[in-house]
């Protein structure tokens, strides 16, 4: 089991390495094309929507065929041809295509998350969620501290040569994983119960909790916050430091959610206090007046987005059986995506008219119109 873990770890680490060790250079990189505000954030925003179509019929074909491994194979290895696209084609519209795909890469991670959570009991979702979300984040600290320093010294292409090499190093791990080693419902998955689950008022209520999350962080962290900290002075290697440091609050965040202290409190309270903290370091981040303000303001930011995710995917797999897990994360995690992508186009749509200061209003208020739904979720434990 301890080897099993390890290899997982690995492959996880290397999945999201090689899909966000280009990302804090990337608005940049595009601005520098002579993309505009709404191209970048239509480039950007690809990468949500191949992930809006994929992740419930990967969810339904996983639950259905009963097997993980050939899915998380595939998801790494679109990682990989994503990178090198980006690396070998250097045009904004093959950039689309090649956002795109790293969609379709990152719509693989409905298969990572219920494979992982299968090794816990029904109880312990937030757990095994805060666990794999912590690998994640920690994966995309290291990228992106690495990638804005590879960018400085070898230049903006250097990223997606590295994502590559690590999306292979990732394969690699992955491909001596035994399936067998997890136990799965043996319930087959069908139509009529896809369309049971996607009712479910409870899944839906986090699912659009979600969107709001991921418009909120798509908008700012992944999309218009390096153009702010551009204009700010920073260079390649600040910009990585900038998202790293997002990521590394993100991380610590989300391991606090497998730990013992938060069943002194309610998840439903701790989630809406993660939301009011992103809503309000994103309405300030026009009031930050150099790098060190906002780096403060995104290390804030990362622990309210860490913990809110780990929650909200630990309640979805708590509202299905196991035999449903990856139907509903594949639902959850598509109709989150619709903030992956509508975050960026209606952020580059909104900074063209008002700036950038005007694009992180609207992303504060993204995470702000979700708390009243939150509030009548029932989101705490079920152990």
């Amino acid at each position: 089991m301890r080897r099993s873990f390890f290899q997982y770890f690995a492959g996880t680490f290397f999945f999201w390495f090689s899909q966000y060790v280009y990302v804090p250079i990337l608005p940049i990189y595009l601005k520098d094309l002579g993309c505009p505000l709404p191209m970048i954030g239509i480039i950007l925003g690809s990468y949500g929507v191949s992930q809006f179509f994929l992740r419930i019929p990967l969810g339904f074909w996983s639950d259905r065929k009963k097997v993980f491994k050939p899915f998380l194979l595939a998801g790494i290895g679109c990682c990989g041809l994503s990178c090198l696209g980006f690396a070998l084609f250097p045009s904004a519209w093959v950039y689309l295509w090649a956002r795109a795909l790293s969609g379709v890469a990152a719509a693989f991670w409905v298969i990572f998350t219920v494979f992982f959570a299968s090794f816990f009991p029904h109880g312990e979702t937030s757990k095994a969620m805060g666990q794999l979300v912590f690998c994640m984040a920690g994966a995309l600290l290291v990228s992106t501290i690495f990638g804005g320093w590879l960018a400085e010294h070898y230049g903006y292409r250097s990223p997606f040569w590295i994502g590559a090499i690590g999306a292979l190093i990732g394969l690699v791990s992955l491909m001596w994983l035994k399936e067998k080693e997890v136990e799965v419902d043996t319930s087959r998955m069908t139509l009529k119960k896809l369309r049971q689950i996607a009712a479910s008022p409870e899944l839906i209520a986090i699912s659009i909790a979600g969107a709001g999350l991921y418009f909120n962080a798509f908008a700012t962290t992944y999309g218009f916050v390096p153009i702010l900290a551009a204009n700010l002075g920073s260079n390649k290697t600040q910009l990585g430091i900038l998202t790293a440091l997002n990521l590394g609050a993100y991380s610590l965040a989300s391991f606090f959610i497998g730990t013992k202290s938060l069943k002194l409190i309610t998840e439903r309270f701790v989630v809406i206090l993660a939301f009011l903290v992103i809503a309000v370091t994103s309405l300030t981040l026009p009031l930050a007046c150099n790098l060190s303000v906002l780096y403060l303001n995104q290390v804030i930011h990362g622990t309210g987005r860490g913990i809110a995710y780990a929650i909200l995917m630990g309640s979805v797999l708590r509202v299905v059986s196991s035999g449903e897990r990856a139907t509903a994360m594949g639902i959850f995690q598509s109709i989150y995506s619709i903030g992956i992508f509508t975050g960026p186009i209606v952020g580059g749509w909104v900074g063209s008219f008002w700036g950038v200061d005007g694009i992180f209003m609207v992303s504060g208020l993204s995470a702000l119109v979700v708390i009243p739904l939150l509030w009548k979720m029932k989101i705490s434990r079920r152990d």
